[in-house]
């Protein structure tokens, strides 16, 4: 119904509400974004930021394996579960995409 749609989709906005609180994981999808789009431009394709995007999620998902920390594991340097949520994870993303504009044309 309508209403359920609005309580929704006020759920799914109302992380807005804290943006202090959702601002590294946005860092680090901003910076994998940009490796994504070095990725496009620099090939011309898609193929590229698609296998890349696709290797990535295969390792966070592959990486859930061997790490389960609890729910409040929060590490200042490291980030969390996500991996792309901590100071540490940022340089290998911003790395990720320096090494996509070196290796493409």
């Amino acid at each position: 119904s309508m209403r359920d749609a609005l309580r929704l989709l006020i759920g799914y906005l109302e992380p807005m509400t804290h943006p202090l609180d959702i601002l590294p994981q946005f860092m680090g999808l901003f910076l994998f974004g940009v490796a994504l789009n070095i990725a496009f431009i620099r090939t011309g394709s898609l193929f590229f930021p698609m296998g890349l995007h696709a290797g990535c999620v295969f390792l966070i998902k592959w990486q859930y394996s061997f790490v389960r920390p609890g729910p409040e594991a929060y590490d200042s340097l490291f980030g969390s579960l996500p991996l792309y949520d901590g100071p540490v994870e940022w340089l290998f993303l911003a790395a990720l995409g320096f090494l996509v504009w070196r290796l493409t044309r």
